[in-house]
């Protein structure tokens, strides 16, 4: 359980990171890419970025129909003792929630971006992914 928390805490922390930077909307890279390509590239300068004791964001990248995936990876934990379904089902509210109210996430709202969010063990062997479409957070 504890374990579980910490990782709820690091993937704040790592959301906050995310929207911290506001100035990687006005970009004028923005303007010869796509939206969703500069600001990838803009949060791939702050990573990887060890956002707590278990839990390292590696990457970000625009994927095909407008979806902007977050890549972490749980470390320093068995993963094989991980409630896998739990700790998604705890993890999908918060960071539904968080891109529907976090005011600096406005640019991806305005954008109608959906949010990935994809979790690996330590060697790359992928836990779960969380996906938010825009749709969950849209009136």
């Amino acid at each position: 359980m504890k374990q579980t928390t910490l990782i709820i805490i690091g993937v704040l922390a790592a959301i906050a990171g995310a929207i911290s930077s506001k100035n990687f909307f006005k970009r004028d890279e923005v303007a010869m890419r796509s939206p969703l390509d500069a600001i990838a590239s803009a949060l791939n300068t702050k990573v990887p970025m060890q956002v707590d004791q278990y839990t390292r964001w590696d990457s970000t990248a625009a994927l095909p129909n407008n979806v902007l995936a977050y890549y972490y990876t749980i470390t320093g934990v068995d993963t094989a003792k991980i409630d896998k379904a739990a700790l998604k089902a705890q993890l999908t509210p918060i960071v539904t929630a968080s891109y529907k109210t976090t005011p600096d996430m406005k640019g991806l709202r305005d954008l109608k971006a959906d949010l990935k969010y994809v979790y690996r063990a330590d060697g790359g062997v992928h836990l779960f992914d969380i996906d938010v479409p825009f749709s969950a957070i849209s009136p």
